[in-house]
């Protein structure tokens, strides 16, 4: 079956008024804020460049398509063979921004790509390896406002002004989320610019949010995409269209987009989510509804205080001696915050679907880390 690759050969030498911006196209575009942009221009912060120059200036320095943990090694090739089609090699990328900060618990970074006079895409990246990014991700169950959501309504006010033409918006899990808050929370000259929002298996909203924009009057241009087998995209309330699309990895590994299978300029759509992601997702929300608004609080500061115990910035620093740290952490924290934790745990536990994403998940980062080490 089809991924980004093979579309992107077979469509890569229309151009955008040959053939019209598409739900592929947006799911591409939400992969860019991945790259490290800064490790080779300024240019990109304000002036704008192309995809073309950026791939040159990437393939200069050589760079590493080792992203992270997380984050898929094809986004890279991917962003070279952009860089050899007409469709794409000439679109500006503009507007970088990627913030990250220890004190304020953010991890933000958002990119625009301008399609030609008329029209650009506002993209928000997912969450990256980074710890902070997610401890941010845990302090969505008790914030109004994250600090990312709040860099993200402020950076689409920022595109919209004094912009004539449409604006898409779109992004990737934890940018997905930014992409609907940000919709929806940003001032009335970028409501009135917006074209069409997309969430790439992203998280919803708060009950209160959620409720909010099933009441816009351009409620039918949010799109939520998922799979079939959605755990992340499922978290939270979402009252926007959703189309579930079928993907060739299994169980949380769905939530790559490469995995995304496409027949001819669309993904192939399944009719419903499966049983799996019912059972986690049930399970999950299940456990908030029965969280005090306190303890959701200190179940996000608890996960904080143990993860600063492995005293490592990202996900990939984290080796044996890193993880036996956290594990040590957890009897440093206070009794009822163990209790809590654990109370958790074991609520989670017992959903078997749950139980096989954290072994998997595991046994995934021992090779990861195993890999590495033999690279070296």
């Amino acid at each position: 079956m089809e991924n980004f690759f093979n579309y992107i050969e077979e469509y890569g030498d229309y151009t955008f008024e040959e053939k019209e911006l598409n739900e592929v196209d947006m799911t591409i575009f939400s992969q860019l804020p991945y790259l490290e942009y800064e490790k080779v221009t300024k240019k990109i912060f304000k002036d704008g460049i192309s995809i073309k120059n950026v791939a040159k200036k990437l393939k200069k320095i050589n760079y590493s398509n080792i992203l992270g943990v997380l984050v898929p090694d094809t986004i890279l090739p991917m962003f070279y063979l952009l860089s050899e089609k007409t469709r794409y090699k000439n679109l500006v990328l503009t507007d970088y921004q990627n913030l990250i900060s220890k004190n304020d618990v953010k991890q933000f970074c958002a990119l625009t790509i301008i399609i030609n006079d008329k029209t650009k895409v506002v993209s928000y990246c997912g969450t990256d390896d980074t710890i902070v990014g997610w401890e941010e991700n845990f302090n969505l169950l008790y914030l109004t406002e994250t600090p990312s959501q709040k860099c993200g309504k402020e950076y689409l006010n920022m595109a919209s002004k004094g912009y004539k033409g449409k604006i898409y918006v779109t992004g990737h899990s934890k940018g997905g989320n930014l992409s609907f808050y940000s919709a929806l929370h940003s001032n009335h000259f970028a409501k009135n610019k917006l074209a069409a929002v997309f969430s790439i298996d992203g998280p919803g909203l708060s009950q209160k949010d959620a409720k909010k924009l099933a009441k816009l009057e351009n409620f039918d241009i949010f799109y939520s995409y998922i799979t079939e087998c959605a755990i992340i995209g499922k978290l939270f309330e979402n009252t926007a269209k959703t189309i579930v699309c079928k993907s060739s990895n299994k169980g949380i590994y769905q939530h790559d987009t490469f995995s995304w299978e496409i027949e001819n300029d669309h993904f192939v759509r399944c009719d419903s989510v499966n049983v799996c992601s019912e059972s986690i997702n049930s399970t999950i929300k299940g456990i908030i509804d029965t969280m005090s608004d306190d303890d959701r609080k200190n179940f996000c500061n608890s996960i904080s205080k143990i993860l600063s115990f492995a005293d490592a910035d990202n996900l990939r620093d984290i080796k044996f001696q890193h993880a036996v740290e956290i594990i040590k952490g957890y009897f440093k924290i206070n009794t009822d915050e163990r209790k809590l934790l654990r109370k958790i745990a074991l609520k989670m536990m017992k959903d078997k679907y749950l139980r096989k994403v954290f072994i998997d998940c595991i046994i995934d980062y021992t090779k990861h880390n195993q890999q590495q080490l033999n690279k070296k």
